[in-house]
């Protein structure tokens, strides 16, 4: 429940280069699974926890914009500016 309207960075654990996927948390489902939406605006539930196989690393932004440690910029899918509106149909 506490990633509910926050920014999540996530590391997928597959080859090719270093990648972080942006997702803004919508709602909480149960446990680790929550809604979310992606950069492309894709809606879907996903388990945002170490225990899911599929990724190698979480971190949460801490603020609007800023950068967890450990994480590079230049590495980031990151989300597009969304309006107040878009977030409302969200």
């Amino acid at each position: 429940m506490a990633l509910v309207s926050r920014e999540v960075l996530v590391e997928y654990d597959v080859g090719g280069p270093r990648l972080w996927h942006e997702r803004h948390v919508l709602e909480h489902i149960q446990g680790d699974n929550y809604v979310v939406v992606t950069p492309d605006r894709d809606i879907f539930s996903e388990e945002l926890g170490l225990l899911n196989p599929d990724i190698r690393h979480i971190r949460v932004r801490p603020g609007p914009g800023i950068v967890p440690g450990g994480v590079n910029p230049a590495q980031i899918y990151g989300l597009p500016v969304f309006t107040a509106a878009e977030m409302v149909q969200f």
